[in-house]
C-alpha cells in the first residue's frame, strides 16, 4: 500500500512539473514576455475580466495593467471593450491571436495524450516482460514544439512511430539496481525497434525500496 502511494504522488509531482514547463516553455516559443503570457493565462481561465479584477489577479495596479494589455491589444491576443451594463468598466477578453493560441495549444496537448497512452499500450508487455509486472511507467513526449517537429496535422494526426519526436520514458522498479538491468534495457530497447514500436528515445531508471523509499541508483540511457 505505501509503496503505491509512493509511486502515486512521484507520478502525479512529476506530470505537473511537465504540464507546467511544457505549458509556458509553448507560450515562450510565442516571444510573449512572461507578464503578458499570466495576462493571457488568466483571461483563458475566466473566459472575461473588467481591468479592475485582472489587475487584482496579477497583483499589480490597473494602471500597470492597462500598459500590459496595450502591447497585448496592438498585436491582437485581447480585445478590450466598454460593459454595456456599465459604460466606466472596460472588459477584457481573448483576442482573435489569443483565442487561435490556446486552441493551439488544447489540440497539440490531446495529440500528445494519445501518443502518450498509445505508446504506453505497445511497451507495456516489454517492460513488464523484461523488468517484472509490478514495474511502474509512464511516458512524456518532451518536445514542446511536438506539432511542427512531427510534421503532425492537428487535424490528422499521424502516429508517434512516423514522427520525429523522441519521448521520454521512466521506468521504477520495485528493487535494488541489477548488474543486468543495462544489458536488460539494452534487450528491450533492441526489441522495440526491431518490432517497429519505437524509433527513438530516453529511458530514465529509477528504484525504490519495499517501503517505497527512493534508492539512490538513478541512472538514464538514450537510444
Amino acid at each position: 500500500m505505501e509503496i503505491n502511494k509512493m509511486k502515486s504522488i512521484l507520478t502525479k509531482l512529476d506530470e505537473i512539473n511537465y504540464v507546467l514547463l511544457h505549458h509556458y516553455e509553448e507560450i515562450i516559443d510565442y516571444n510573449i514576455p512572461p507578464k503578458q503570457a499570466l495576462v493571457l493565462e488568466h483571461l483563458h481561465r475566466h473566459s472575461k475580466l473588467s481591468v479592475n479584477e485582472l489587475a487584482s489577479e496579477m497583483k499589480v495596479t490597473p494602471g500597470a495593467i492597462s500598459q500590459l494589455l496595450a502591447k497585448l491589444e496592438q498585436q491582437q491576443y485581447i480585445v478590450r471593450s466598454i460593459n454595456p451594463e456599465s459604460c466606466r468598466e472596460i472588459i477584457v477578453t481573448l483576442g482573435e491571436k489569443g483565442t487561435n493560441l490556446y486552441q493551439a495549444f488544447e489540440k497539440i496537448d490531446q495529440i500528445i495524450g494519445e501518443s502518450e497512452e498509445d505508446l504506453k499500450s505497445e511497451i507495456r508487455p516489454f517492460i513488464e516482460e523484461s523488468f517484472g509486472e509490478t514495474t511502474d511507467f509512464f511516458v512524456f513526449f518532451v518536445t514542446d514544439n511536438i506539432g511542427l517537429e512531427s510534421d503532425i496535422d492537428s487535424l490528422k494526426p499521424k502516429s508517434y512511430k512516423e514522427s520525429e519526436v523522441a519521448p521520454l520514458i521512466f521506468i521504477t522498479v520495485p528493487r535494488k539496481k541489477s548488474d543486468d538491468d543495462e544489458k536488460i534495457l539494452n534487450e528491450l530497447i533492441a526489441s522495440l525497434k526491431s518490432e517497429d514500436k519505437l524509433k527513438h528515445g530516453s529511458f530514465a531508471m529509477s528504484y525504490i525500496d519495499e517501503k517505497g523509499v527512493i534508492l539512490d541508483d538513478e541512472w538514464h540511457k538514450d537510444f
